[in-house]
């Protein structure tokens, strides 16, 4: 099968390349030679490349700067998809709380902070809640999906949910870090955008199918760290 990946050098695009690339023909093109944005473009590409399945990755993923380019936003987050919908079959999943071995990602972020705290605690919001969620079994559950011959609008998380505390504690408790995690809220640390409160997705038609794939949030995660964390630790340290 020949599936056209975008967005194919971010956390999920990588990971699908991987899984994906076992089985199937894998194309990733970069922006310059496929802009989502541009109309013409995306249907000049599709008629060349002839996939049988597009995946769209790509996005514009930070949430503060998304404040100040709204524009750009617009062009990523909405006409891209949109004119990749209207120009091939239509595929998607609803992701969130996404980490991975490259990119950037909470897990980073965390690790990045705590390893740079001396005398004093990590603090961490309690009151946003979601399932954190492995890009590697994403990209599992995609494979299953096409598989399957999936159409229409997947949600796509692990299963089980907890706050970004509760995450962070277990990494650093994980990794066997020596700095305490306390508990704080949203308002306590203001940023451009608001997080939203509650990021919990059910895999419904997943399940409904019979080919959800997803596993805990803590199963996946510990996986995770007991193949990355030493490195991810060492990165950190670096920065």
């Amino acid at each position: 099968m020949k599936i056209l990946i975008l967005g194919g050098s971010g956390m999920l695009g990588s990971e699908c390349k991987e899984v994906l690339g076992r089985r199937h023909e894998i194309i990733t093109p970069d922006r310059e030679s496929l802009n989502i944005v541009s109309w013409d473009q995306v249907i000049d590409r599709l008629q060349q490349i002839s996939p049988e399945i597009v995946l769209n990755c790509a996005g514009f993923t930070d949430v503060d700067a998304s404040e100040e380019e709204d524009f750009a936003v617009r062009k990523i987050n909405v006409e891209g998809p949109r004119n990749l919908a209207q120009g091939a079959a239509r595929f998607g999943s609803k992701l969130g709380w996404l980490y991975s071995r490259g990119g950037s990602n909470f897990i980073k972020a965390i690790l990045s902070a705590a390893l740079k705290l001396r005398n004093s605690a990590l603090k961490v919001v309690d009151d946003q809640f979601g399932s954190p969620t492995w890009t590697y079994r994403v990209a599992h559950q995609i494979e299953a999906l096409l598989n399957r011959g999936g159409r229409g609008t997947y949600h796509a998380t692990s299963e089980g949910f907890c706050s970004k505390f509760e995450w962070a504690a277990f990494v650093v408790e994980k990794l066997g870090l020596k700095v305490p995690v306390e508990p704080c809220k949203t308002e306590d640390f203001p940023t451009p955008a608001r997080r939203p409160v509650n990021s919990i997705l059910e895999n419904r038609l997943l399940k409904k199918q019979g080919i959800n794939v997803m596993r805990d949030w803590k199963e996946d995660l510990n996986e995770f760290l007991d193949l990355y964390g030493e490195d991810l630790i060492k990165e950190a340290s670096r920065d």
